[in-house]
Formats: structure tokens, C-alpha cells, sequence
């Protein structure tokens, strides 16, 4: 049985090799992050949304960037990791769920980290990663960390936490990944459509923060830290007002929380750059009716 066990971890191990950049994949349970930086979006504007005045990035990191064709790409090799996800990846048509599938696919084969190319690093990444959690052997197996993402929470017709995932921190093969890739692929061959009576933002609940959740309902806390929020402000730091889109990243424990004070949030969202902000692409699609493939335009 131990031999079957190992064949199959070595097969996975080289499967993933040929999806992950050198240096990601790294063994199960090393308490690694692999130092790799993954993000996308239709242009790399040399890396300029991911860094603020006072943030900085561990030099020995490396970025990677990846259009929409990357995407398809990266998810043909990937489904040779994990069965059923390019197809799901087909069947998706806004480009946002799509990459919400994406990222979650090449973290759990790879490891490393996912930023949306909208947000900038405002502080030292590796005093944020402290501030997560992040102890390397302190818990068993591999680890997940990222926010909770308040707006998504509090939109739910239950008590539930949603994860923010335009940040995700991962070791390889975290199962809180796995479970939310089945439950998206799974969901998307059904050509599933959440309900109001699930939330009164469903169309987060498919692919994004709510769909991590409903996947991991029950024992998600073993593979996953979050240790911040994703804020929702009424005005961004140049006085423009958008509740729903302008976002700071803060601690639990930091002060700005319930207060005004912004000055030392970790990360901050430039609203000019998110796409619902300038054309709500994907809820326009998801009211619809319009977010699978086959759907009738």
C-alpha cells in the first residue's frame, strides 16, 4: 500500500513539474512557500500595481505573469494534475471566473502566491506574511492563507466565511484548494446558477469568495489562516466613493479596523483597475444568464 501510495506521489510530482515553474512544487508537507508570484490580467504594466510606496517584495522572488492566453494554456498542463478542470476553464465565459479557477489550480499544484493585479503591496511582504500567520512547521500539512472578505460574508444568508481570494498564500497540494477546484468544477458541469436566497450577491458564490466557503463549510480551519480582512471602504485614499469595490487589507488585530485610519493597510485595491469597476463584466453576464459557454447569448 505504502509503495502504491509513493508511485502515485511521484507520478503527481512530475505531472505538476511540467505545469509549475522550477523551484514551485514543492514536497507535501515542507512547509514551504514556493517563491513564485502569480497574476494576471490583459497587459503587464511592468509590475507597477503591485507595489506601493512602502511595500516591497523578497528579491529572490520571481513574478509570472499570464494573459488570457497564458490561462489556457497553463490550464491544459494543469488538467493533467488535476482531471475535469480545462474543460470547466472551457465552460466558464467571464475571464474572471475563469481565472478565479486558475489560480486555485496552479497554487494547489504549485504552491506559491496569487496577488490580483490591481492590488499594491504597501509593507514589507514578509512582516504581511508574519502578520497572516505564517510559522513554517508550526501546523500539519500544507497551509493556506488570505483574508476574509467581509462584504462577501456579510451578503450571505447564513453565517458564513468567505475567503478573499484576490490574495492567496499557499504551500502545494492544500486541500482547502482541492475541495473548492472540485466544488467549482463539479458546479460548472451542472451549469449551476446560486440563488438570492444563498446570498444577495450570488454571482461571488460560483467561482470566487463564497464558492471556497461553501466548499469548505465544515473543516476548512485546518488548512486555512485568515489573518486580515478585506475592507470595504466608503472612499477610496483620494475621497472617491465606492462601497462596493474599494478595498484595504488590515490585520485582525490592527487598530484601523474600526476606524477611519487607513494609513497602514498591507495592501491596497486601485479601483481604476478592477474590471467590475469599469464594466461589472461578470455580473452583467451572471444576471443574464449568459456565464456558461453554451448559455444562449
Amino acid at each position: 500500500m505504502l509503495l502504491i501510495f509513493l508511485v502515485v506521489a511521484a507520478a503527481l510530482v512530475a505531472l505538476a513539474r511540467g505545469a509549475c515553474p522550477e523551484g514551485g512544487e514543492t514536497r507535501y508537507g515542507s512547509h514551504v512557500i514556493p517563491k513564485h508570484v502569480y497574476y494576471t490580467g490583459k497587459t503587464d504594466d511592468n509590475l507597477r500595481n503591485l507595489t506601493g510606496e512602502r511595500g516591497s517584495w523578497p528579491t529572490e522572488y520571481q513574478f509570472h505573469f499570464f494573459d488570457n492566453d497564458d490561462l489556457d494554456s497553463s490550464m491544459r498542463e494543469l488538467d493533467a494534475v488535476i482531471p475535469g478542470v480545462y474543460e470547466a476553464f472551457g465552460l466558464l465565459r467571464p475571464w474572471a471566473f475563469k481565472a478565479d479557477l486558475w489560480r486555485y489550480c496552479v497554487l494547489y499544484a504549485c504552491g506559491g502566491v496569487y496577488v490580483d493585479s490591481k492590488l499594491s503591496l504597501n509593507e514589507p511582504f514578509d512582516e504581511f506574511l508574519w502578520k497572516l500567520g505564517f510559522r513554517p512547521g508550526i501546523r500539519d500539512g500544507p497551509q493556506l492563507f488570505s483574508c476574509r472578505d467581509d462584504l462577501a460574508s456579510e451578503s450571505a444568508r447564513g453565517r458564513l466565511d468567505c475567503v478573499w481570494q484576490g490574495l492567496l498564500i499557499s504551500e502545494p497540494k492544500n486541500p482547502t484548494l482541492l475541495k473548492a477546484i472540485q466544488f467549482v468544477v463539479a458546479k460548472v458541469r451542472d451549469r449551476w446558477y446560486p440563488t438570492p436566497d444563498l446570498s444577495f450577491m450570488p454571482w461571488l458564490f460560483l467561482t470566487g469568495p463564497g464558492a471556497i466557503a461553501l466548499a469548505n463549510q465544515r473543516d476548512w480551519r485546518d488548512h486555512l489562516t485568515l489573518g486580515c480582512r478585506m475592507m470595504y471602504t466608503k472612499k477610496d485614499a483620494r475621497g472617491l466613493q465606492d462601497p462596493h469595490l474599494v478595498g484595504d487589507w488590515h490585520p485582525l488585530n490592527h487598530s484601523s479596523v474600526f476606524n477611519d485610519d487607513l494609513a497602514r493597510a498591507s495592501f491596497v485595491a486601485d479601483p481604476n483597475l478592477h474590471e467590475s469597476q469599469r464594466t461589472n463584466n461578470y455580473g452583467r453576464l451572471f444576471k443574464s444568464h449568459l456565464v456558461y459557454a453554451d448559455d444562449v447569448l
